[in-house]
């Protein structure tokens, strides 16, 4: 098993969905913010359990991302009920505690398979947040009984754009005791799809790093840029519905949310395999009138509009656009896992040869790939990094196992 399904707002029904067709390979990662700020928690809870009846692995997160928050989704969850966070008030005893009772919810509420540890997100390494996730670790090491454990690593770019306090940080995770970890990232400048190659490399060599060292990891908040962390070992990604569950942002958690007007702002959108970029359907229908038919691969979600004369009248609404984008994303993943860890870096960097080349030719015809496209940018950034840490540690990834 190596796809998780990020929930967002609304992905029951996609949980539900997935979990009987594919689960044989799925899993899903549960959390707060996906609620309705009306529901109660038994709803999820109850949404667990059918889950693991259908067979499926069920992970948490806590979503401790930001301790003070007033959003009401999260603090109604009993481990937020007695939690007075305060730098200097929240000492070892109120964190031991608090982290108990966060596992306890997650392995008697939620029936979890494995377990994510709380952790504050930081875009500045502290000596009290390197503190705090040492009493988390260590306070989760005689409640956490025979299952895995992942440590939240929530993570800013200036985090990970500072080589020497990042190799810090990865030194010390090498060393923690817990099983793996679960990264997430806000990317620079708050982009979905990253074009800095620093930032891009940074991470590859950390994730090298904790793999060598035995270590597995889960990549959050994932989207189509992610596939490429497969090249340096990363053993699970996870992926939701809507932009703030493919891409990771702590503001979501820090404040109350319209979710109406969330709606009203959203679009359909199209994820495109062969280019790794996402069209409205009106680009697609202007491409289809040019006799420009290059989208692909089809699935039983995305067909209807693939096979259609003119996309743009197609009624394929977001719930559409979400599973297709999750089945082609996992399918990806999928085919990039079953190649053995010691050669995935060769299989991934031909994927983006093969989707530049692709991509010169959408170009070429006139076809823009706008916001949510692997842009030459985003494409020289990505390829370079690939390169550039396939050539510095090639010894060490021929050591994946």
């Amino acid at each position: 098993m190596s796809f998780y399904l990020q929930q967002g707002y609304g992905m029951t029904q996609i949980n539900q969905e997935f979990s009987k067709k594919y689960k044989d390979n799925l899993g899903v990662i549960l959390a707060p913010r996906a609620l309705q700020v009306s529901t109660d928690i038994s709803r999820l809870e109850n949404h667990s359990k059918q889950l693991k009846k259908n067979g499926t692995r069920i992970l948490f997160d806590p979503q401790f991302y930001v301790p003070g928050t007033n959003l009401e989704k999260i603090i109604k969850f009993p481990y937020f009920k007695n939690l007075a966070f305060q730098t200097i008030e929240f000492n070892k005893n109120h964190a031991v505690k608090f982290c108990e009772e966060v596992i306890d919810y997650q392995v008697n509420k939620m029936l979890v398979d494995d377990i994510i540890l709380p952790n504050r997100y930081i875009n500045a390494i502290t000596t009290e947040w390197l503190e705090m996730q040492e009493i988390f670790i260590e306070s989760s090491l005689h409640v956490k009984g025979n299952k895995k454990t992942y440590l939240t690593l929530a993570l800013g770019p200036d985090v990970v754009l500072n080589t020497d306090t990042f190799d810090e940080l990865i030194g010390n995770c090498v060393n923690y005791n817990v099983d793996g970890f679960y990264i997430v990232l806000k990317s620079p400048s708050n982009l979905y799809l990253i074009d800095n190659e620093a930032y891009i490399y940074s991470l590859l060599d950390a994730f090298l790093s904790l793999k060598l060292a035995g270590k597995q990891i889960i990549l959050g908040y994932a989207n189509q840029q992610s596939l490429i962390y497969s090249a340096v070992g990363v053993d699970f990604i996870a992926s939701g519905n809507f932009r703030n569950v493919r891409s990771f942002n702590p503001d979501i958690f820090a404040e109350v949310d319209d979710e109406e007007d969330e709606i009203l702002r959203r679009g359909t959108w199209y994820y495109d395999g062969n280019s790794l970029s996402e069209f409205k359907k009106e680009q697609l229908s202007l491409a289809y009138k040019r006799n420009i038919k290059v989208f692909g691969p089809s699935c039983e979600y995305c067909e209807p509009l693939l096979t259609a004369l003119n996309p743009a009248i197609v009624l394929w609404k977001e719930p559409s656009a979400f599973k297709h984008y999750l089945l082609e994303i996992r399918r990806q993943w999928n085919s990039l896992m079953s190649v053995h860890a010691s050669k995935r870096i060769d299989t991934v960097i031909k994927l983006l040869d093969d989707t530049s080349n692709h991509n010169s030719v959408l170009k070429e015809k006139g076809i823009k790939l706008g916001s949510r496209g692997f842009t030459d940018k985003i494409m020289d950034a990505t390829f370079t990094a690939l390169t550039a840490i396939k050539m510095d540690r090639g010894l060490d990834i021929s050591q994946l196992k």
